[in-house]
């Protein structure tokens, strides 16, 4: 399990010599947080500086919310790798995204786009789909394995929160905008899932 720190204090301890510390030499307590030992604490010297930071604001949740806000999370990532493995699949191995006038398939495989005369129109479509595929399944990895094994970190970085929400909030605006129904649910269910995952674990 990740440890997270919770609290670093000063202390001082006035009564402690050592032959590169004077005396009344002030300690930084570092104390955090585990699954096997809560009460573990860690001391750092560090010379007379005084000072208190708080490194976690996440709130301490109980047994049967974790569990809530991980099955959420990991199902709003599953939703999402599924997304991107049929779309990888109907990419190389169907014609799903085949145009439906057989000669605008061919001309595509013709002509190049402006960019480049390095590649086709049709080659280029395909690593588009490609590539898509594969972002989406990276999401899902990172944020499903986040979810079920490193939740505390996940939960105690506003990076990976907010990364997570916008990624999705761009996938359904793309969705909207140029996707068709199938994916804007699935997208939208995903969202839903992990804005409530997120509500629960810090409201």
């Amino acid at each position: 399990m990740f440890e997270y720190p919770l609290l670093v204090r000063a202390a001082k301890h006035p009564g402690r010599e050592s032959a590169n510390r004077p005396k009344a030499a002030d300690e930084l307590e570092l104390v955090s947080r585990t699954a096997s030992d809560p009460k573990r604490t860690f001391v750092i010297r560090y010379g007379s500086i005084r000072f208190a930071a708080l490194f976690s604001t996440v709130r301490s949740l109980h047994e049967g919310a974790r569990m809530a806000v991980a099955l959420l999370l990991t199902i709003g990532s599953i939703t999402i790798g599924v997304l991107g493995l049929v779309h990888l699949l109907y990419t190389f191995r169907s014609n799903k995204f085949e145009p439906q006038d057989e000669k605008l398939g061919l001309r595509l495989r013709e002509v190049s786009p402006v960019l480049t005369s390095e590649t086709t129109m049709w080659k280029a479509w395909v690593g588009f789909n490609a590539s898509h595929s594969l972002g989406a399944i990276l999401f899902a990895a990172v944020f499903g394995y986040l979810a079920m094994l490193e939740l505390d970190f996940l939960l105690s970085s506003p990076f990976l929160v907010s990364l997570s929400l916008v990624t999705l909030g761009c996938y359904l605006v793309l969705a909207r905008s140029f996707w068709f129904k199938v994916p804007f649910l699935g997208v939208s269910v995903s969202m839903a899932l992990f804005a409530i995952g997120y509500l629960l674990a810090y409201v």
